[in-house]
């Protein structure tokens, strides 16, 4: 079985963990936030993680062909 598929039994608890930077002390503090700003926040982390990878990805490629 896939990790994927054995975290799928924590559902929107993940979200909530992620929002809360892992601490557990948070998570009712997470947990009174709209779901629209979460969503959001979540959207952003998305996009932001997409964008440093391309970077990472483009600066690889810039050091191949210099090498």
């Amino acid at each position: 079985m896939a990790d994927g598929s054995k975290l799928s039994k924590f559902h929107f608890w993940q979200t909530i963990d992620k929002i809360a930077g892992g601490d557990l002390l948070k998570y009712e503090a997470v947990c009174e936030i709209g779901i629209n700003m979460l969503f959001l926040k979540l959207e952003m982390d998305a996009e932001r993680n997409a964008y440093q990878e391309r970077y990472l990805n483009n600066q690889k490629n810039a050091n191949r062909k210099k090498a």
